[in-house]
């Protein structure tokens, strides 16, 4: 029982070892406020940014190389593009229920 009881404890000890993971800064935004960060399955990453400042560029981006890059493009982020969409990360291919 000793025995089972330790081995136990050792594996759930590797379990909890091997999950933990380290925090990582991809992307800086000092003038903008994040409020929502997405990491598809295959470790792509997608912010979003309210419309609360005169400064508004982007509702939704997908960083790449530390950058913020308008995802899926400049269009869709444009003041009066779609609210809602759907994209196909496979494919970047969007569905945009408005149009």
């Amino acid at each position: 029982m000793r025995t089972t009881v330790f081995a136990f404890c050792g594996l759930l000890f590797a379990v909890i070892a091997c999950s933990a993971a380290q925090l990582e800064e991809l992307a800086h935004f000092p003038n903008q406020q994040v409020t929502g960060v997405a990491v598809s399955k295959t470790g792509r990453v997608f912010v979003n940014f309210p419309d609360w400042s005169d400064d508004h560029t982007i509702s939704v981006a997908e960083v790449t190389n530390r950058l913020a890059r308008p995802f899926p493009n400049q269009e869709m982020n444009q003041p009066g593009g779609p609210k809602l969409i759907k994209v196909d990360l496979r494919t970047n291919q969007v569905a945009c229920p408005d149009r």
